[in-house]
């Protein structure tokens, strides 16, 4: 491309010297020979700038390489101009202002076939209208210059980039054109009325244009002649639309208007009407040539921008992450690339190499969640419906627990680990885990003993116990004493072992969002994390009231196990809550409830339990089998034909449900105590009233209020859960 420089030289036919653009040196007109060019009288002479450091600093002067083509308008004009028919017109346009020696020639009338051959490689140009020469044709086509007004190079830069004007001498300044590259013209050629869509009202609302009220009241409009016949465009916003006019053709307009002869302004009309209606149309041609422009560069650039990103998942899927690819999609990519996924250019080497670690590094973090999500998950999920068959069987000899793991602590174990961590490539299916279900009662008993040392751990025994010979002694856990209050924020309850092992804070899921992602998925695959004593930190404590009960049993509180209690089922006297003639009796279990509900303020000793016996404990347990309480369907209970199990408690219908549909046993037939337990953490307390003749009778003496957890009826004074 010719450059112009100050030190460029140009050289005129004819002329023995040349003058440069620096007037104050000339230099010898240059030869077309090899010799001639390098004479050092002809190459351009060089400047050498004062340097600003010090004295010794040497610099290093580099010369700048100057073009030889200035000597191509001196060239024979039939080569010349073959070589100018190859070109289009925005190179004609550049190359006519690289030089003045240029720009005399291709101006020229004789140079307009250069022009035209220019322009008809176009595809689908419209012709150069009449009025217009072929150089401004072009100009006003390729070029991004507004002819109109010059207040429009103050205009906003997003009006800069999107508004292109075309003007052309008198009434043919209709439409506007750009184009924004050197080669294939991709901008668009824009008619008046595509333009004033584009821009804000106050562009229009200048000294250049009129509207037709303006129009109307300086040209008196006849039934042969309206605004219709001058060139405009239509504006279509709020209110109705408007026809806008060039102020210098209206102008224009009634100054020949004014000059013509009365007898004359029939024709005059006819002529600016079908000049009018031919710029018109001619503008229509433009926009939708404009418009077809757009379209096809449109079109080709989103194919390089296909072409590019299919090259990218060619590349990722040749490394292997198809199956990424098909997990996340090529929004993913998209995302995550953002421009780069995007940029209409082909895919080179040094773009690939810049993307492609990062791209990595986040494909393989996709594959481990993709792998957890579409691999482990189903395996999970297998492992669940096969755990929860499993507990619905008795258990095998010598493997009854009284608590069994939930399927998240399960999963956990080394044989059901191994087939859920298998490489993707493996069939797992159910009776893949039949092996593994083989030992779980091995791995039960090892789980339940590292849960109850880190539960011991927790607890904080009173101040007249050892609590190292606790924490070393995991019998204690079997103990009737072995009730505890587990106290976190402003939760409080009583709950006795195991089933204190239950505690949602052991298991629950997380309330705010945690980092590890992979642990998250695992979290919602079963509903519930893995138990854990330390994930909350509890503050958990014994239960002090139990060891009198069990003393009013004449029985040793360090010694005396659960199922001791329970062979001997007794019933004991409430000394606070019975008078002379009513004493309030319960059963060992309700029993301790009542005394942390109602009485643990108190010390121990100043309940005063007592055991009964004889005639009044048989009429009581007579009593028990005629009236049992009935259960509200809010009551929470457990299957007694399944393994008793983590989270296992639900309401009452819902284990209904389980009955009929487990274990074949209907709605009506379903019985409590021998198709479901009430868990006792969460019941109200139940007693009862001997008077003094021994007639038997619900304690109801009291107000009594629905438990938080059940439907069975309780004391009312302070509720289990505070």
């Amino acid at each position: 491309m010719v450059t112009t420089r100050s030190a460029t030289r140009v050289v005129r036919n004819g002329s023995p010297r040349a003058m440069v653009s620096n007037p104050r040196r000339l230099v010898p007109q240059a030869s077309t020979s090899d010799e001639d060019s390098e004479d050092p009288d002809i190459a351009p002479r060089h400047v050498k700038k004062r340097s600003r450091k010090g004295v010794g600093h040497r610099t290093k002067t580099k010369l700048k390489r100057r073009g030889r083509l200035d000597l191509m308008p001196t060239m024979n004009l039939d080569i010349l101009f073959h070589i100018l028919s190859f070109l289009l017109p925005m190179d004609l346009l550049n190359l006519c202002r690289t030089s003045k020696d240029f720009r005399n020639l291709l101006l020229q009338r004789s140079s307009a076939s250069a022009w035209k051959t220019a322009r008809l490689q176009v595809d689908d140009l419209p012709d150069c209208p009449q009025d217009m020469s072929e150089p401004q044709y072009a100009n006003l086509v390729f070029y991004h210059h507004c002819h109109v007004r010059r207040a429009l190079s103050k205009m906003p830069p997003l009006f800069l980039t999107n508004v292109y004007c075309r003007i052309a001498t008198e009434l043919s300044d209709l439409f506007y054109g750009h184009f924004g590259h050197d080669t294939v013209p991709d901008a668009l050629v824009k008619s008046w009325s595509y333009w004033f869509r584009l821009v804000n009202p106050f562009v229009y609302a200048t000294h250049s244009t009129l509207d037709q009220w303006g129009v109307r009241s300086r040209i008196p409009w006849t039934a042969t002649f309206n605004s219709y016949d001058i060139p405009h465009v239509t504006i279509y916003g709020t209110g109705r639309p408007k026809q806008l006019f060039l102020r210098k053709e209206v102008d224009e307009l009634l100054a020949e208007l004014s000059t013509t002869p009365a007898d004359e302004i029939a024709a005059f009309l006819s002529n600016k009407r079908k000049h009018a209606d031919d710029v018109m149309k001619h503008a229509e041609k433009c926009q939708r040539w404009s418009q077809s422009v757009a379209n096809s560069r449109k079109d080709e650039l989103n194919a390089i921008r296909r072409g590019r990103q299919d090259d990218i998942v060619t590349r990722l899927t040749e490394a292997g992450y198809k199956p990424e690819l098909d997990y996340m999609g090529r929004f993913w990519l998209q995302d995550h690339l953002r421009t780069s996924f995007k940029e209409p250019k082909p895919l080179n080497q040094k773009s690939w190499d810049r993307m492609r670690p990062g791209l990595i590094t986040a494909l393989d973090n996709v594959r481990v969640r993709r792998i957890e999500v579409q691999v482990y998950g189903p395996r999970r999920q297998i492992l669940m419906d096969e755990y929860k068959k499993y507990l619905q069987h008795p258990p095998p000899p010598g493997a009854a627990f009284d608590m069994m793991p939930h399927a998240a602590d399960v999963a956990e174990f080394d044989p059901f680990k191994v087939l859920i961590m298998s490489p993707e490539s493996a069939t797992i299916t159910a009776t893949s885990f039949t092996p593994a279900f083989q030992q779980l009662p091995e791995f039960v008993s090892s789980w339940r003993a590292k849960i109850d040392h880190e539960f011991l751990d927790l607890v904080c025994c009173p101040e007249n116990e050892d609590d190292s010979e606790k924490q070393e002694d995991v019998n204690y856990l079997q103990l009737a004493t072995a009730v505890f209050v587990v106290e976190s924020g402003s939760d409080r309850r009583l709950l006795m072992y195991p089933e204190v092992l239950s505690w949602p804070g052991f298991f629950a899921p997380p309330s705010t969002i945690l980092d590890d992602e992979i642990y998250l998925l695992q979290v919602q695959h079963f509903g519930c994390r893995m138990w854990s004593a330390v994930r909350h930190n509890p503050r958990i404590s014994i239960f002090e009231g139990t060891a009198a009960i069990i003393q009013a049993a004449s029985l040793n509180p360090k010694t005396t196990r659960r199922e001791d209690m329970d062979e001997l089922d007794a019933r004991f006297a409430c000394g606070k809550c019975s008078t002379p003639g009513r004493t309030v009796v319960m059963t060992w279990d309700m029993a301790v409830m009542h005394s942390y509900r109602l009485h643990r303020d108190l010390q121990p000793e100043e309940i005063q339990w007592a055991m009964i016996d004889g005639d009044e404990l048989e009429n009581v347990k007579d009593f028990e089998k005629e009236a049992k309480p009935p259960m509200k369907a809010d009551a929470i209970v457990y299957c007694a034909l399944c393994q008793h199990h983590v989270r296992d408690a639900m309401s009452l219908p819902f284990i209904q449900n389980h009955l009929a549909e487990i274990h074949g046993i209907p709605l009506d037939k379903a019985e409590l105590g021998a198709h479901y337990i009430p868990d006792r953490n969460s019941t109200s307390v139940i007693s009862m009233v001997v008077d003094s003749d021994g007639k038997v009778s619900n304690h109801t003496d009291h107000r009594l209020v629905p438990s938080y957890s059940s439907g069975i009826e309780i004391l009312y004074w302070k509720s289990h859960l505070v």
